[in-house]
């Protein structure tokens, strides 16, 4: 896992309050994959009663999409579900 992606993996720790565990993050390499890992541990995580008080699907893809562009200068138009963190959108 390059600086890149280890610096957006602890932005989004920090942004949800939760932690990501580096084992299922070694699986990860689409934007859809990390944003149906975020949902899962917000769903998991203590204090969340139910599937109404973590953040939705579509919440977390946008959160996800804003860091991309704005902290890593990447594209919107080249951030999509299924575009891989290396090989399309260059982070390292």
């Amino acid at each position: 896992m390059g600086l890149e992606i280890v610096e957006l993996v602890l932005e989004t720790e920090r942004h949800f309050s939760i932690d990501l565990p580096d084992k299922e993050l070694e699986d990860i390499l689409t934007v859809e994959s990390y944003c149906q890992l975020i949902r899962t541990q917000c769903l998991l995580k203590k204090g969340f009663s139910g599937s109404d008080s973590a953040p939705n699907y579509s919440v977390i893809y946008q959160y996800v999409v804003s860091l991309l562009s704005i902290e890593y200068g990447v594209p919107i138009s080249d951030i999509h579900p299924h575009s891989q963190f290396v090989q399309d959108l260059g982070l390292d």
